[in-house]
């Protein structure tokens, strides 16, 4: 049922003008936010953290704002869904295609390090097209059937998903038959997976396995990141790592990356989400003393 529902509003918004798929989505995602009163306090925190200088309104302004964004580019997904390829050919727009063609020269696939900002499925869609597919990691939809749509329909757009489970060797072989693996590291990790690197003048956790892949199979990784402005779809491929020499120095040239790119477009980062639920071990001791 639900994935028969998801199949008519994605070829209905196909149909409707794209000024409107935006503007509608947006007040979509303005109403649902107020559904959602713990996912304001997350997303108000988290700009409070990043943007202590700014002030109260701005901060809650640019809150609502990220939570229409999330609607329009969520509408917009599934309008460019039932489009299809041709509607690359008029809203894209490429930056730092030189440095990533660079990077591919190195004689293996790149790992694209991404981010939620903009519209980082489109962002894929556009990268896979262009370079001749793209395989990211993710956690199956319970829902299998909406799970095989959304496989069909990422296929479509020669994007493939590789199993969360075990998912550290395919993407190991996937980069050594030269084809691009695209990594969003800028989630919360668990403890036992996680390294924690400054990121707005605090420590987050960031996954190991991005650093660990670039270092077994020597493939380069190029940070790019996405963002939507007057109806074009803009992807920039901003620099090259492949000489870091810790896990910490790879995030921080990425997180530092990231920061400059926020500041940039802050209400188009995924605000919501819970970015510094785990804090280091010590940093957790010295609360629980206070």
């Amino acid at each position: 049922m639900i994935a028969r529902v998801l199949k008519i509003a994605i070829n209905l918004a196909g149909f409707l003008p794209e000024k409107l798929v935006v503007f509608g989505g947006a007040i979509i995602g303005v109403i649902a936010s107020f559904f959602l009163p713990g996912r304001w306090l997350i997303a108000l925190k988290n700009l409070r953290q990043a943007f202590p200088q700014r002030s109260r309104r701005w901060r809650l302004l640019t809150a609502l704002k990220h939570f229409a964004h999330l609607g329009s580019m969520t509408l917009l997904t599934a309008h460019v869904l039932r489009k299809g390829k041709g509607w690359f050919e008029e809203h894209l727009r490429l930056r730092g295609v030189d440095l990533y063609e660079e990077a591919r020269r190195k004689g293996s696939g790149v790992i694209i390090l991404t981010a939620h900002v903009g519209n980082w499925e489109l962002g894929g869609f556009a990268h896979a097209i262009r370079y001749g597919g793209l395989c990211t990691v993710g956690r199956p939809v319970r829902n299998s059937k909406v799970e095989e749509l959304l496989v069909e329909l990422r296929s479509k757009m020669r994007m493939h998903q590789v199993p969360f489970h075990g998912s550290f060797y395919q993407m190991s072989r996937i980069l050594r038959a030269k084809r691009d693996v695209a990594i969003l590291p800028d989630h919360n990790t668990p403890y036992e997976k996680a390294l924690f690197v400054e990121f707005f003048n605090k420590p987050a956790s960031f996954p190991r396995s991005p650093y660990l892949l670039m270092k077994r199979t020597g493939a380069p990784a190029v940070i790019a990141f996405t963002n939507f402005k007057k109806g074009s779809l803009c992807v920039e491929y901003l620099s090259i790592i492949e000489d870091a020499a810790t896990p910490e120095e790879f995030f921080s040239l990425y997180s530092r990356a990231l920061e400059v790119y926020i500041r940039r477009y802050p209400e188009q980062y995924l605000w919501m989400h819970d970015r510094w639920k785990n804090i280091p071990p010590a940093s957790s001791s010295e609360e629980r003393n206070r």
